[in-house]
């Protein structure tokens, strides 16, 4: 009886090196020079339109992202802006790039809460007579605290972050 001794022990040893030697070819060919690489794809001037800050402008530059474009065009971009297309995106393709400046503010303000008011009607009144009120009331006061955002100096949003009675009202 014959023994196995590994995996490829089916193979003659011509099978085993017309199996080694396409291996090599399909490597040597894999590694071959003229292939595209990411690198390649990005390389070479590209012209883009920034628009920021109410301005527009076009730009010539071999840069490889949207950060690499704006750090060479010195664009500052806060942790609030919004870019698009997003900080990592490839340059290649794109026509243009876009930074909303937003920006936020707290403001307090103060509200009057309405009292309610209390109808009533008496046993002596008849059912056509309209109801009174019996006490007036005294409305509260409270002060709202809302979140203001602001994209490109224009106001689009407001977010109520907090209410806090001062004064409640009195039916």
């Amino acid at each position: 009886m014959k023994k196995q001794t590994g995996q490829f022990s089916n193979f003659s040893t011509q099978r085993r090196l017309l199996w080694l030697s396409l291996c090599f070819i399909f490597l040597l060919f894999g590694c071959e020079e003229g292939t595209i690489s990411i690198d390649e794809n990005v390389a070479g001037p590209k012209t883009i339109t920034i628009f920021v800050d109410g301005t527009s402008r076009s730009v010539t530059s071999e840069a490889g992202t949207v950060r690499q474009l704006l750090q060479e065009e010195a664009i500052t971009v806060g942790d609030t802006d919004e870019v698009t297309p997003p900080l990592f995106t490839p340059l290649n393709g794109l026509e243009s790039i876009t930074i909303v400046r937003v920006n936020q503010s707290l403001e307090v303000i103060e509200e009057s809460v309405p009292f309610g008011r209390e109808f009533i009607r008496s046993d002596s009144m008849g059912t056509e007579d309209p109801a009174r009120i019996i006490q007036g009331g005294r409305p509260g006061l409270q002060e709202v605290t809302v979140r203001i955002i602001f994209r490109d100096g224009v106001e689009t949003e407001r977010q109520i972050v907090n209410v806090n009675v001062i004064e409640e009202a009195v039916n």
